[in-house]
C-alpha cells in the first residue's frame, strides 16, 4: 500500500499535478466501480473499458479544476462518466479526445481481462438490484452503496455522512449483515 492510499479523493486530485502517483491511487480506488457502472449501462465489456479509459483521461486532464467543484470527487467522476456516456450514445461511438491529447495507448484486453470486467459488473449489478433504501436505514443504505458500488474509502463515506470513519465502518458492516439476513430469510 502506498502513501496515497489513505488520502481523500480531494487530496489526491489536488496533488495530481505535483505528484502523478496521487492520480494512480484515485484511479485504483474508482476503476472497478466505473467499469461496473459502464458495463451495467452498455452490456458490452469492450465499450465499458473504452468509456472507463476516456473517463479517467478526462478526469486526469481536469484534476486541477476539481477544487472549484462543490461536490465530492466520486460524484464529480460520475458526472464525467454520465456526460461521456450520453455523448457516446449521441455520436454512436466513444470519443477518445482526452486519451489522444494525453498520448495514451489504446487498451488491449485479454480474455482474462474481459472475464474480470464481467465479474465486477455482475457483483455490482446483484447489489444494485436490491432496493437498499427499502431494506436498510438511510445511513446504512448510503454507506453500503458508497463502499460496495462506488468503492469509496471509509474516510470518504464518513465525510459524506458527517460521522467518524469508525461509525461509517459500522454502518457498512451492519448494512451488509442486515442484507445477508434478509437474503437468507428469502432463500
Amino acid at each position: 500500500m502506498d502513501e496515497f492510499e489513505h488520502r481523500s479523493d480531494q487530496e489526491l486530485l489536488e496533488r495530481t499535478a505535483r505528484e502523478p502517483q496521487a492520480f494512480g491511487a484515485f484511479y485504483r480506488r474508482h476503476v472497478g466501480a466505473m467499469l461496473a457502472f459502464f458495463r451495467r449501462r452498455t452490456g458490452d465489456s469492450q465499450l465499458a473499458l473504452d468509456l472507463t479509459a476516456e473517463t479517467f483521461a478526462r478526469a486526469l486532464e481536469h484534476a486541477d479544476s476539481f477544487r472549484a467543484m462543490a461536490q465530492p470527487a466520486g460524484a464529480w467522476l460520475y458526472t464525467i462518466a454520465r456526460n461521456l456516456l450520453t455523448d457516446s450514445y449521441r455520436r454512436g461511438h466513444v470519443a477518445d479526445d482526452a486519451r489522444r491529447r494525453l498520448a495514451l495507448e489504446p487498451l488491449i484486453v485479454t480474455e482474462l481481462g474481459f472475464e474480470r470486467v464481467e465479474a465486477t459488473a455482475d457483483a455490482a449489478s446483484q447489489l444494485a438490484a436490491v432496493d437498499l433504501d427499502e431494506a436498510l436505514s438511510a445511513a446504512q443504505a448510503d454507506a453500503v452503496r458508497a463502499r460496495v458500488l462506488e468503492d469509496q474509502s471509509y474516510e470518504q463515506i464518513a465525510e459524506q455522512l458527517r460521522c467518524s470513519p469508525q461509525v461509517a465502518r459500522q454502518h457498512v458492516s451492519r448494512g451488509l449483515r442486515n442484507l445477508k439476513r434478509r437474503w437468507e430469510k428469502h432463500a
